[in-house]
């Protein structure tokens, strides 16, 4: 069942499984259970042919921490910049996020023949 701080839409009637596009189960698969950049989530996201728009992304990531799937947070990074450091935005999947990954990884397999 959903936690309370996740939207009921993102779930079927039972609560069983999330309901989530295919390109957010490849966003929280890409997170994994570590921090990642946003950049580097993106590369992986290209690596398996999924092209999104920054704008596109930036929509898809904000709708998951909305819903509790994933947190984020930002670090300065050492590159040296005409206006200071470079800040760079990182994502973790949270419990909930791991939960909800377990579920739609467990409904495909039992679809396997």
């Amino acid at each position: 069942m959903p936690e309370n701080n996740a939207p009921k839409n993102l779930f079927n009637n039972r609560g069983l499984t999330p309901h989530l596009t295919c390109f957010q189960i490849c966003v929280l698969d890409s997170v994994g259970k570590t921090k990642r950049r946003g950049a580097e989530i993106r590369e992986i996201l290209e690596s398996w042919g999924i092209k999104q728009s920054e704008q596109g992304f930036s929509a898809a990531m904000k709708t998951l921490e909305r819903a509790g799937f994933i947190e984020s947070g930002y670090a300065h990074s050492h590159v040296p910049m005409k206006r200071g450091t470079l800040r760079e935005k990182f994502f973790e999947r949270t419990r909930l996020g791991d939960k909800c990954f377990d579920q739609v990884q467990n409904f495909f397999e039992t679809l396997r023949f």
